[in-house]
């Protein structure tokens, strides 16, 4: 009896994701304090939105790979209500441990969490409707923005609503 052979899929290559616009560069101070990291927030043409780190004062080592907003918000969501830099940790490459922490700093300066009363390094989501509504206005100020750059998504997007199609 002739041996089945065995078959072969071909996987297509993903396609790299469109180019970010970025739309606020800011700073703020490491969880510890002992340094000032400088962050972006962008977004892509799907007006997706993504956060990077991409400098520290201090020389701890960081990779300014973009991370979507809604991955972290969903890891958030999933998360008892006090949150810890763990949470993120999925999220992100093994290039730098410190950069969930990192997040952890530039989310705490943009009053997206807030620090636990009754856990030291937790963390409590807090409401993202001032948030993303600073975002949105970001986004309408800076469409003109012609700064370009690589985002990556780890997680899948949110499948569309049927009512949208």
């Amino acid at each position: 009896m002739p041996q089945k052979q065995p078959t072969t899929t071909t996987v297509s290559k993903e396609k790299k994701p469109p180019p970010m616009r970025v739309i606020k560069t800011s700073k703020c101070r490491s969880l510890s304090g002992g340094s000032t990291l400088t962050h972006q927030f962008g977004h892509n043409k799907a007006e997706e939105l993504f956060i990077r780190i991409t400098a520290n004062s201090g020389g701890g080592l960081f990779n300014k790979d973009w991370v979507a907003f809604e991955d972290i918000r969903n890891q958030f969501e999933a998360c008892p209500e006090q949150i810890t830099s763990h949470a993120l940790a999925p999220l992100l490459r093994t290039k730098s441990a410190n950069n969930a922490a990192f997040l952890m700093a530039v989310l705490l300066s943009e009053n997206v969490i807030q620090p636990s009363k009754e856990k030291p390094r937790h963390f409590v989501l807090q409401k993202l409707e001032p948030f993303l509504g600073a975002v949105a206005a970001l986004c309408k100020e800076n469409a003109s923005s012609n700064s370009k750059s690589t985002p990556r998504r780890k997680q899948q997007p949110p499948k569309e609503k049927a009512s949208e199609q």
